[in-house]
């Protein structure tokens, strides 16, 4: 899922095949363009600011085998860590390094010890919510 997936595979091959730097070894460049092999998808936040056309083929709400999922979890974290980027914009590479890995350390801290509260709940209660 990406935000501009719609866009981005349109082209995919060629970014890959042309880019000295593209992780992707060329035996699998061909998979880029297979429909089965890759889905492109773009996540609900964005899909909104899209053309319905689009909706309909890169949104997630008609997926097969996919669940009722925002597809934002990954970018969950950027609002607590976009602070961070005015306290360390000023730091050297090495202050800054540490001081956002200590912000990612908490945050992973957190998320953790919410989850294992929650998990007692669940096997207090004997209900499980997902």
């Amino acid at each position: 899922m990406y935000d501009i997936a719609c866009k981005f595979n349109v082209n995919a091959l060629k970014r890959c095949s042309t880019n000295p730097f593209s992780p992707l070894e060329e035996h699998y460049w061909r998979r880029l363009t297979d429909v089965g092999f890759l889905l492109y998808k773009v996540n609900k936040f964005h899909i909104r600011g899209h053309k319905a056309s689009c909706g309909d083929f890169y949104g997630l709400a008609y997926t097969p085998l996919v669940g009722m999922r925002a597809g934002e979890e990954i970018e969950t974290g950027w609002p607590h860590s976009n602070r961070e980027g005015t306290a360390t914009r000023e730091m050297d590479a090495g202050k800054r390094l540490d001081m956002l890995q200590t912000h990612m350390l908490f945050m992973n801290q957190s998320k953790m010890k919410k989850m294992g509260e929650w998990s007692l709940d669940c096997a207090l209660t004997g209900a499980y919510y997902f």
